[in-house]
């Protein structure tokens, strides 16, 4: 046999070796299924006081920030009873298997659960199945990368998903139920064809107001929290969050909207929408992803402002991992969510910043935080977002997921 034979057939069997002795298998990306989940449930949600409804729908007819801060500081006394409300709902899903098998990971899944006014594509870089500038800004396609299977899903009242009472019903009690069922439906095989061992619930912003409430409520069902684009102090925020985007009937905002119930809000202030929740530097977010924001923003519900005022809890009964991921300029959660009235603001710097301080949720659990340099509320959509893959899932390595 020549020698340049000899030499192709040892590194043939070398390759072959080396393929048969790593446990990795490589394929090119996730592979991702457009799935529908059907959940049934009951929850005790908050009778809605007639003056927040009364505030909210007429702030694009002069309600000043003032009536509507004073509103909301007395709902805590305006709301007396709880609502007992329920039935079946469809949740949309992205179930995204790994492109690389990780022994050990298999049996993890990510639950990825949004904020407000976007819907699952946040965590696709803005859209689906290519995001902006390719998998760039894509929380999937990291996690995938590193072996993780991922379930991101439109939020009760969101996009493709059930659109029920948008006073009464879409409210935070209710959604920790819409989840209970699904991480429960996870656990069972009744989602991607197998049971998961081991859930990680990852929210943002609302999502993550979401994430505190469930750990609450049921502690055991989360194996690891990522809490992004959030502190513990959200409540002063609140009246911002409406006033500066022009919060208004998402009817009357766009034609996407057209068939939503009076009590579903859209923010109407692009200029507003940008100051709330990227920076005021446009060197660190790309403007091509405000414009795909522009195209494809959702909504918020009355529902989760009333419930929101009531969902920051001290989850004392959590004792696993929890990871705060939070830029440093965000202003829903480290203001007041008026960066056009304070100038903005941060979330301070050190041990006692705002992101530290939010440890206090969370008295019996691994607390840790990150703070992201240079970047806004929507940490996915900066030139940051890669920095906000990479904390969360080195943390993820370290605590054994």
């Amino acid at each position: 046999m020549p020698s340049f034979s000899k030499s192709a057939f040892l590194l043939g069997s070398i390759a072959t070796t080396l393929v048969n002795a790593h446990p990795t298998v490589k394929r090119l990306q996730p592979t991702c299924s457009e799935i529908t989940i059907p959940v049934t449930i009951s929850a005790e949600n908050y009778q809605a006081p007639d003056a927040l409804v009364s505030a909210l729908t007429n702030i694009g007819t002069g309600v000043v920030l003032e009536e509507l801060q004073n509103v909301l500081n007395s709902v805590g006394d305006l709301v007396q009873d709880t609502l007992s409300v329920g039935g079946t709902y469809s949740i949309s899903g992205r179930f995204c298997e790994p492109e690389v098998q990780v022994a050990g990971r298999e049996d993890t899944i990510q639950l990825l659960v949004h904020g407000i006014t976007v819907d699952k594509n946040y965590w696709s870089g803005g859209g689906y199945p290519t995001g902006f500038d390719g998998d760039a800004y894509s929380w999937i396609a990291y996690a995938s990368k590193l072996g993780y299977p991922t379930l991101s899903i439109d939020r009760l009242g969101y996009a493709n998903s059930s659109h029920p009472d948008p006073i009464l019903e879409v409210q935070v009690p209710t959604q920790v139920e819409v989840h209970h069922n699904i991480i429960s439906q996870l656990r069972n095989g009744g989602i991607g064809g197998r049971k998961f061992s081991k859930i990680a619930f990852v929210g943002h912003s609302f999502g993550s107001v979401l994430g505190n409430s469930h750990s609450t409520t049921y502690p055991d069902d989360i194996d690891a929290l990522i809490l992004s684009g959030y502190t513990k102090f959200i409540k002063p925020t609140l009246p911002g969050i409406a006033v500066t985007p022009l919060v208004l009937p998402a009817s009357l905002v766009s034609d996407r909207f057209s068939d939503l119930a009076l009590g579903y809000f859209a923010m109407s202030n692009e200029d507003g929408r940008i100051s709330l929740l990227f920076t005021n530097d446009q060197s660190e977010w790309p403007e091509e992803m405000v414009a795909l924001d522009k195209e494809t923003y959702q909504t918020v519900t009355v529902g989760e402002f009333i419930s929101a005022i009531f969902s920051t809890n001290v989850a004392n009964d959590y004792t696993g991992p929890v990871q705060v991921i939070t830029g440093h300029k965000d202003q829903v959660f480290c203001g007041i969510s008026l960066p056009e009235i304070t100038g903005e603001t941060n979330c301070g710097e050190g041990d006692l910043n705002m992101i530290a301080q939010t440890a206090t949720l969370y008295p019996k659990a691994n607390y840790s935080f990150v703070e992201i340099p240079d970047t806004g509320h929507v940490l996915n959509l900066h030139y940051t977002a890669n920095q906000t893959f990479k904390a969360a899932h080195d943390w993820l390595a370290e605590i054994g997921l």
